[in-house]
């Protein structure tokens, strides 16, 4: 569920971004989109966590992945990958990228997984990178 923005994408995105992560609060309708299902705990341990944060230090890991070329370094990668992507997150919008750039990884679509499918169903994400692994490591040793 990792983005791969172009420098001008960042740079339409960034004022929508730095607003999303300078506020350590966020109200049930921010957070909701991101999920399954917000429960109430999950939402107190959202803030919670973005609290000990900081608005400064989740901003400048925004602008850390902003400036990391993660397109350059994916496509120099040489070794069998898994990527797992919810069907119902925003990096769906990246799935023909992963696959340009990883031509060879086994690509991973959870059904009714947001932009957080680890959280959404933990048992289905740890079966879906088991069942990557299994496939590509086939394939290295044929």
């Amino acid at each position: 569920e990792a983005a791969l923005r172009s420098e001008q994408e960042w740079s339409a995105q960034w004022p929508r971004i730095e607003a999303m992560f300078a506020t350590p609060q966020q109200s049930h309708e921010d957070v909701a989109p991101r999920f399954r299902q917000l429960t109430p705990a999950l939402l107190a341990r959202w803030n919670i966590d973005r609290h000990k944060v900081g608005g400064w230090r989740m901003v400048d890991v925004m602008w850390a992945i902003r400036e990391f070329d993660a397109q350059g370094h994916l496509s120099r990668l040489r070794c069998p990958s898994v990527v797992v992507i919810g069907d119902r997150g925003p990096i769906l919008a990246c799935k023909p990228l992963y696959q340009k750039l990883l031509p060879g990884a086994h690509l991973i679509v959870m059904s009714d997984a947001w932009h957080f499918p680890m959280l959404d169903d933990p048992i289905a994400f740890a079966q879906a990178v088991h069942e990557g692994i299994g496939t590509v490591s086939q394939g290295a040793s044929t």
